[in-house]
């Protein structure tokens, strides 16, 4: 039996540029403790991939590239709609990152 822990990621779109990567790095020796603390384990990341801190953290998920960790996109609203909220480069952004998920929700 395979048992899947699952983080819910959040947080404000306007991060200090000189912390980004004190909050990438310090997601990253978290994550990796887990997956080294417990090899029984699955872990899934939830992000609603708005920008900032949820594109950070989902971009630093990506760059783990463990098969034992994934990434689930939780939308408050359908795709399209969501997008609208965007400027052009983030919904560029977005678009790429969507294509690293294996599962999208939304909320409605």
């Amino acid at each position: 039996m395979n048992l899947e822990v699952v983080i819910g990621v959040t947080g404000h779109r306007d991060i200090e540029p000189n912390d980004i990567d004190k909050v990438v790095d310090s997601f990253k020796e978290y994550i990796l403790e887990l997956l080294t603390k417990y090899p029984e384990l699955n872990f899934r990341v939830l992000s609603g991939l708005a920008s900032g801190a949820d594109r950070i953290i989902t971009n630093a998920v990506l760059d783990i590239s463990n098969p034992r960790l994934s990434c689930t996109g939780v939308l408050p609203l359908p795709i399209l709609d969501y997008k609208n909220d965007f400027s052009n480069s983030e919904c560029n952004e977005f678009d790429s990152l969507i294509k690293n998920f294996n599962q999208i929700s939304s909320t409605l």
